[in-house]
């Protein structure tokens, strides 16, 4: 960025006498005023800074408009369409301290959009439920907004400052600054550590009917752990905790919920358990119940819950399966 040679500064100091007495020293003194750029496009932002001490009061002429009311020191952005001198005069007791800036206007030189030199959160990573600040200081801008989420807040020309942000979740803020020159945009991240489910696991993830299963998981950013079903535990589930829980048979899905005391957004994960019956032989026979050696006999029966059947104790010679996967089955065999 260039920067325009400081413009002369003229003081005029006013004091009320009569005769020859030599007159009081001014208890005012205008330390700077200044315009920057003092040279600009038509149409383009100049941003007169002052800072005066012993004043009690403050106010700026130029270019048709006047700005009563102002600080010691301070800034003040200004448009002008052709070169204009700006008067800052600072009062007190009947005293008056002048100075002068000018901001000329090059009809040859295009406007240039506004530069952004500061736009960032303080702080940057934030717990749930907590604020952050956001800090901008801008130059050659006539509009400013800052939007993040669906929220887009007018900045009212405010070329620096701070505005406090409360994100419920991790939020990017877009800056953005409007000048004769265009548009120029910046971002900055407020982070929130709201919780996460890093892991939740279930071991086994198929069960039988009475047999514990293992619930496992780890967090962050949390402090409160709940589960449903409840495992009945009968003490507060930790962050990073395990516990063993008898889910009846069928598929039970467990839901585990992570929050903070602060607030925030909370973590949920699920993880699903199969429970099946013990195996049971509901029946086992043979048709007919009475046979003569060598007549074929069926041996027939009905299992429940079961991954394979075995037969044993048949007559040698029978033809045998060893595996049977069916619940309902019969095989023939000859009766010895």
């Amino acid at each position: 960025m260039t920067h325009s040679p400081r413009p002369f500064v003229v003081l005029t100091l006013l004091a009320l006498g009569c005769g020859d007495a030599a007159a009081p020293a001014s208890t005012i003194r205008i330390d700077r005023f200044e315009a920057s750029p003092t040279t600009v496009a038509p149409g383009e932002v100049s941003t007169l800074a002052w800072s005066v001490e012993g004043a009690e009061g403050v106010s700026i002429v130029g270019d048709g408009a006047t700005y009563d009311g102002l600080d010691i020191e301070g800034t003040l952005q200004v448009t002008v369409g052709a070169t204009a001198v700006f008067t800052l005069t600072a009062t007190a007791e009947g005293e008056e301290v002048r100075a002068e800036t000018t901001v000329k206007v090059d009809d040859t030189r295009a406007a240039v959009a506004p530069e952004i030199q500061t736009f960032r959160a303080d702080p940057e990573v934030i717990a749930p439920g907590g604020k952050a600040a956001l800090v901008w200081e801008v130059q050659g801008a006539t509009a400013l907004t800052v939007g993040g989420g669906d929220e887009v807040i007018d900045l009212e020309g405010q070329v620096a400052g701070e505005r406090e942000v409360a994100p419920g979740v991790t939020t990017t803020y877009v800056l953005e600054a409007t000048g004769p020159g265009g548009v120029t945009t910046a971002e900055a991240l407020v982070q929130v550590d709201n919780p996460i489910v890093t892991s939740f696991t279930a071991t086994p993830v198929i069960a039988r009917e009475g047999q514990p299963v293992r619930l496992e998981w780890f967090t962050e950013h949390a402090d409160t752990i709940s589960i449903v079903p409840s495992p009945d535990a009968g003490r507060d589930l930790a962050p990073e905790d395990a516990v063993d829980v008898y889910p009846a048979v069928g598929t039970t899905t467990y839901t585990l919920s992570a929050t903070h005391s602060a607030g925030g957004v909370p973590a949920v994960a699920e993880v699903e358990v199969s429970v099946h019956a013990p195996p049971q032989i509901v029946s086992f026979s043979v048709e007919p119940a009475a046979a003569v050696a060598g007549e074929a006999v069926f041996l027939l029966w009905q299992t429940v819950g079961v991954d394979h059947v075995v037969l044993e104790g048949l007559p040698e010679g029978s033809a045998v399966a060893e595996d049977r996967i069916q619940e309902v089955d019969g095989y023939p065999v000859i009766a010895a």
